[in-house]
């Protein structure tokens, strides 16, 4: 838990560009990594 705690904080001090182009870097298209969490769950309104 304290290693997910202390990462969190590692990147809250990051630069916003540095991270974004991280994130562009890793996936490219910025497909939605979390598009399958929630299949077969209907949404409530």
């Amino acid at each position: 838990m304290q290693n997910a705690i202390d990462r969190e904080k590692q990147l809250k001090r990051w630069h916003k560009d540095w991270k974004w182009e991280l994130i562009k870097k890793e996936n490219p298209e910025l497909a939605d990594l979390a598009g399958d969490w929630f299949d077969g769950v209907e949404e409530e309104d």
